[in-house]
């Protein structure tokens, strides 16, 4: 199981790819983003990072087309918490 630590290069070039491709847009096909969606989370191994993109596959499970203005804000929120996870990896906590 890899850390966010070593995860966040490749999901930051990930998370961008889908930011560029929602650029200019206002809604955005249901099913390509789903397919988006379950990439990532084959791709994440922390609980915290796997619950955001569950939340937002929850959220578009019953929708045609689906805000490319919300998905921004979603693929921002798993941004910072792919940062978050990472610096708690760096975290050294002394033994007692």
């Amino acid at each position: 199981m890899a850390t966010a630590t070593e995860q966040a290069p490749e999901l930051f070039c990930q998370i961008d790819q889908l930011r560029s491709a929602l650029e200019g847009q206002i809604v955005v096909s249901q099913n390509r983003w789903v397919d988006h969606c379950l990439d990532l989370l084959n791709r994440l191994d922390q609980l915290p990072l796997r619950q955001i993109v569950k939340r937002v596959l929850a959220e578009i499970s019953h929708l045609s087309s689906v805000d490319a203005r919300w998905l921004s804000e979603q693929l921002r929120l798993l941004e910072t918490a792919v940062e978050i996870e990472s610096a708690f990896d760096q975290l050294a906590i002394p033994a007692r």
